[in-house]
């Protein structure tokens, strides 16, 4: 079965609300008639019009490491891990749980529910329907990490690099609300510096939320976007073709 995917007409990408969009689930994929590409996303700080984003902040004693409390066999549905912290019933929810090292090490899972913790303790990660243990877990020497949904908790992207480009905020985005991330097609960027027409460009590295010209030598950022024209001065905002996903 294909993963969820709505039709958007014009202007409802520009939607923003407190409460969840009908039932959709963070991360659906929306296309509006003219092919540009938006997953539903929810804010984890106000985000501006025009201004890229990354996903939210990994945390840092549960991103890896972590120790597995019950061996897994193949086949099984669930994955036991001992957390770092306190975790939230779900905040995981499709989001991913990776085996960093040991036995079974390499291997992915989406991740459809967690259980809650109050502390450093057990918790119970069940992984989505269709997704099974592929290679057995131990408890000696199997360790995970956690990830959350890249599009739960949306941030605008630090010019210092601690997450990777996720889309652009098509509008103001209140703190906590829902709304469309854009990943793909005509949309308007925040410029720093001199971009070029037909150019691409790549994550701002002096403004949050910019993009700077793409540098081919001596820069670890991807391109993002393609230039159109009129160029716009620095500080503005450039009409450009986004490249981050189709």
């Amino acid at each position: 079965m294909f993963p969820n995917y709505v039709q958007l007409g014009y202007g409802q990408e520009k939607k923003e609300q407190s409460t969840a969009i009908g039932n959709l689930a963070v991360g659906t994929r929306g296309v509006t008639p003219d092919g540009r590409v938006f997953y539903y996303a929810k804010a984890g700080e106000a985000l501006g019009a025009g201004k890229l984003c990354q996903g939210p902040l990994a945390v840092a004693n549960e991103d890896m490491d972590l120790a597995i409390q019950t061996a897994a066999a193949i086949g099984d549905k669930t994955i036991l891990v001992t957390t770092g912290g306190a975790v939230a019933v779900d905040l995981y929810k499709g989001g991913y749980i990776y085996i960093n090292d040991g036995p079974g090490e390499g291997h992915l899972y989406r991740i459809k529910s967690n259980t809650v913790t109050t502390g450093a303790a057990t918790m119970t990660v069940t992984l989505e329907d269709g997704e099974t243990v592929r290679e057995a877990l131990t408890t000696a020497s199997s360790l995970a990490g956690l990830k959350k949904n890249q599009h739960d908790g949306s941030l605008l992207y630090n010019t210092t690099p601690d997450g990777i480009p996720t889309g652009v905020a098509p509008i103001e985005v209140t703190n906590a609300f829902f709304f469309w991330l854009q990943t793909w097609g005509n949309c308007a960027l925040l410029v720093n510096g001199t971009v070029v027409l037909g150019k691409t460009v790549s994550p701002g590295l002096t403004t949050s939320g910019s993009v700077d010209a793409f540098v081919a030598t001596g820069s670890n950022a991807g391109a993002i976007a393609y230039i159109n024209s009129p160029i716009s001065v620095t500080t503005d905002y450039q009409h450009a073709f986004l490249t981050i996903s189709p």
